[in-house]
């Protein structure tokens, strides 16, 4: 490819508002695209760097005296604020000095199940003391969220916050700087660039909370300087209608980029003193004088010319993750060879499936290897197809290098076992299906394409081929009604030592999918009118079959299953247990073990009438608790906290109301209901 006479530098950012367990493919893409054209980038996933920079015994101290300062010096302090500012001081004295040492643990040492788990709690803490003085701002799994009230636990419950739904949420939040986190950390780090070293600086957007840390730094780059802002990521088609209501985001970036961005990039580069130039760019949009523009002609790499990602610019020690299991991102494909589940609205982001030569897939990993010392890989293909495993497994064994790696796939009928064998033999150690449902009507409904007698024998032979395997369940699609969910928990109940682990989600009416074009044909009724400058991928719809009884119903019978559900954080954690399925089997079990009782209990009181379920109704569980089955509730009753002297008093009420329910110790029978604070062994009542 022809390389520029001039050379043009790009900064390409990772912005903060996301999670922390793996670096993210779509800048190394770019980067090394870049590169190879004479376009000379630099790098970094600023994320993972503040997050690293909030873990620390140092700055929860700060966060600590800070906290110390307002409650001392400020004489107005909304009340939710001050109870929020003292539970962080509560929190801070309890697990001070512990923050180094545990995230030092969780990056070196292969950490048991339980152990994972309070070491996430511990990071919950962690962000909840620093996020405390903007209340109800609050960093959450790294996310950017608003509570809106206090909330009595170290976790939060989807139910307890409120996300960037629109273009104006987002407007308010950045005009309250005091409520964002993330908001002095930004500025400090856009005023450590030289920012006459570059002509444009891109964003890489993949989730709805960063937009919040992408305005906030383009407003602290165009202080300082006339440097063009471009922002693209997964996240542009939900955008593109609402940035045409509301151009709030024009105020501080220049160009957004609708598709693969490797092309519009190095466009734009070769236009940057050629803005006449820019209308011509396809999928690129811009505003003029109060008018949104999206040139037409979207345009792409042909796959075999995407070369192998750099992550020279991430710091791959700083994610939270055991450095011996560090994976790295890889893809075989792009877009979803089948692309027909009337659900998913993946392949928006694609113009068409291209699947790559498998040689220089194993070019890429043999790269990565020796760039990185990395031999763990993450395909983050949406599923590979039986042919492409086949392939890329004989390759991989012809390397004779000790590879191991991850995937997803559909239950084809062509699988078999010699196609496990061979790819357990090159290193596949962990898949994950999407079954969705037992029905063999729901999965017509769904146009899965999948014929249910064929994954009971699917998922025998590779589970016999020693790989883990991993199913997600869809529970609540349109038709579900008229279906016992007990045929569901039977099936599981038949298939449970093939699964290793599953995760049951609710079923998402996704504004890109082909459900939500043909909405009325399924008699799905929209809950509330949306604003014209909404960005959320899901729509809310009035539930039909009482989905979180059915959840409940179903995590009931198998809970006490060989298969359960894993309280993690993302599937990269269930990848590192996939790696060491047998060995900590055991420890799997007996971790699982402790939700029986509890879970039992609770389901029969739900039955009887003692406990009332509400639409929103979920459950966790805390297996630190050795004393008793302890739950967590998500659902709203009546209990109210108060804090005195720095100590914790319950106070309850059945009077009190838009409160929120915290744990429950679940007596033989339930005549007293005993509710604890969830400060991991730490009760108060």
């Amino acid at each position: 490819m022809t390389k520029f006479k001039k050379k043009v530098d790009v900064l390409l950012i990772f912005p903060p508002g996301w999670s922390a367990n793996a670096p993210y493919l779509s800048i190394p893409l770019l980067s090394e695209y870049l590169n190879l054209n004479g376009i000379y980038t630099k790098s970094i996933d600023l994320n993972i760097e503040i997050i690293n920079y909030i873990l620390t015994d140092r700055c929860i101290s700060e966060s600590a005296r800070r906290i110390e300062c307002i409650l001392n010096n400020e004489i107005e302090i909304d009340k939710d604020k001050r109870q929020e500012l003292l539970l962080a001081l509560v929190l801070y004295r309890k697990y001070q000095g512990k923050f180094d040492k545990t995230i030092y643990k969780l990056k070196t040492e292969n950490v048991l199940p339980k152990e994972h788990v309070e070491i996430y709690r511990l990071v919950d803490i962690a962000f909840r003391i620093y996020s405390a003085p903007f209340f109800p701002g609050r960093i959450h799994d790294g996310a950017l969220v608003h509570t809106h009230k206090f909330i009595d636990h170290s976790q939060l419950v989807p139910e307890d916050y409120q996300i960037v739904r629109s273009i104006s949420d987002l407007e308010m939040i950045f005009n309250n700087k005091k409520q964002d986190p993330y908001r002095p950390l930004v500025k400090q780090y856009v005023y450590s660039l030289n920012l006459q070293d570059y002509n444009l600086i891109g964003f890489s957007v993949c989730g709805f909370t960063q937009l919040i840390s992408v305005a906030s730094i383009s407003y602290y780059i165009k202080k300082r300087s006339n440097v063009k802002i471009v922002v693209g990521g997964a996240i542009v088609p939900y955008l593109i209608e609402a940035i045409k209501c509301n151009t709030f985001l024009f105020k501080y970036i220049d160009y957004i980029v609708n598709g693969e961005g490797e092309i519009p990039l190095t466009e734009i580069c070769k236009s940057i003193n050629r803005p006449d130039e820019i209308k011509h760019i396809g999928g690129l949009i811009y505003c003029k004088n109060g008018i949104v523009y999206e040139n037409p002609n979207k345009k792409f790499v042909e796959i075999d010319e995407i070369p192998t990602p750099n992550f020279d610019g991430f710091n791959l020690s700083k994610y939270l993750v055991p450095q011996k299991f560090m994976s790295l991102p890889i893809f075989a494909s792009k877009g979803c060879y089948w692309n027909k589940c009337i659900f998913c609205g993946v392949n928006c982001n694609y113009s068409k499936f291209r699947l790559k030569n498998s040689d220089l897939v194993i070019k890429d990993m043999l790269v990565l290897n020796k760039r990185y010392g990395v031999t763990i890989f993450r395909f983050v293909d949406n599923c590979m197809h039986p042919n492409t495993i086949v392939d890329i497994s004989n390759k991989l064994i012809e390397t004779r290098k000790t590879f191991f790696w991850q995937c997803m796939a559909r239950f084809e009928s062509s699988f078999n076992k010699k196609i496990w064998e061979t790819a357990q033999k090159s290193g596949l150690r962990i898949v994950s299906f999407g079954l969705e449902s037992n029905s063999q009507f729901i999965l017509d409904s769904m146009n899965k394409g999948v014929a249910v007698g064929d994954i009971p024998q699917i998922l025998n032979d590779a589970r016999n081929s020693n790989i883990f395997i991993h199913c997600f369940f869809i529970v609540g699609f349109p038709g579900e009604e008229k279906i016992n969910t007990l045929e569901l928990i039977n099936f599981i109940y038949l298939n449970r030592y093939n699964i290793d682990s599953l995760t049951f989600t609710q079923f998402r009416l996704e504004r890109k999918s082909l459900i939500f074009e043909s909405i009325n044909k399924y008699n799905l009724e929209v809950e509330k009118e949306y604003p014209n400058d909404y960005i959320n991928p899901n729509i809310e719809y009035k539930d039909f079959c009482n989905i979180a009884r059915r959840l409940m119903m179903i995590r009931y019978h198998v809970a006490n299953l060989e298969c359960s559900e894993f309280c993690f954080n993302d599937l990269s954690d269930v990848y590192i247990l996939g790696l060491n399925a047998h060995s900590l089997r055991d420890e799997l079990r007996k971790w699982q073990i402790i939700k029986v009782k509890a879970l039992k209990e609770v389901y029969r009181n739900i039955r009887n009438g003692s406990i009332e379920l509400d639409i929103n109704f979920d459950i966790n569980f805390d297996a630190n608790r050795k004393d008793y089955p302890y739950i967590v509730f998500n659902n709203k009753l009546a209990n109210y906290y108060l804090l005195c002297d720095n100590e914790l008093n319950f106070d309850y009420s059945e009077n009190r109301h838009n409160t929120h329910i915290e744990n429950i110790k679940i007596n033989t029978n339930l005549s007293q209901v005993k509710i604890y604070l969830d400060i991991l062994t730490t009760k108060f009542v």
